[in-house]
């Protein structure tokens, strides 16, 4: 999903698919969507699944509608993730590796200046679990070899407290 915030003191606006007014983040807060904007209906899906109404027309003058009445609003946009039922050719053939699967550009007008905002979409490798599960298990036999001891209470913590650090740096990527 893409998320925006408009702290600028000037309309904003995104553009959709074919470069027409999309969303519109007002000066001091408030989202709208333009209605007749095919985006608004193809972001609605996942896999663009839905069709777009007739009166969805790119050319037409906006019809907006509120959406919210926060400065911030998040959509889902399909130019920010692969399309693809199927991994892209690079990652099928190395999938032990991470792949820049494409860039993207979103166009927006803050005030009636454009701006673009770029990004890259990335194809990240799966990390083995088996290292963790090892950790797992070790920190469970420990625990249930402590568990037997007259001091199990604190032989227990010690175990409690390298589990949560171990699930801790396997969190964040460790």
């Amino acid at each position: 999903q893409v998320e925006l915030t408009n702290e600028t003191g000037r309309v904003v606006v995104v553009l959709g698919y074919d470069d027409e007014p999309y969303l519109r983040f007002g000066a001091a807060g408030g989202v709208e969507m333009n209605l007749r904007s095919p985006a608004a209906t193809l972001n609605e899906s996942f896999d663009m699944s839905i069709p777009v109404p007739d009166d969805a027309d790119p050319d037409a003058p906006p019809r907006w509608e509120s959406v919210s009445d926060s400065a911030t609003y998040r959509w889902h946009d399909h130019r920010t993730h692969w399309m693809g039922d199927d991994p892209p050719n690079d990652v099928a053939a190395a999938p032990d590796a991470d792949h820049l699967v494409q860039r993207f550009t979103l166009g927006l007008r803050v005030g009636d200046e454009p701006v673009a905002v770029s990004g890259e979409v990335w194809w990240r490798a799966q990390a083995s679990p088996w290292p963790w599960l090892a950790v797992a298990a070790a920190i469970a036999g420990a625990a249930a070899v402590a568990g037997r001891t007259r001091r199990w209470s604190g032989a227990l913590v010690v175990c409690l407290l390298a589990g949560t650090s171990a699930a801790a740096i396997g969190a964040i990527g460790g």
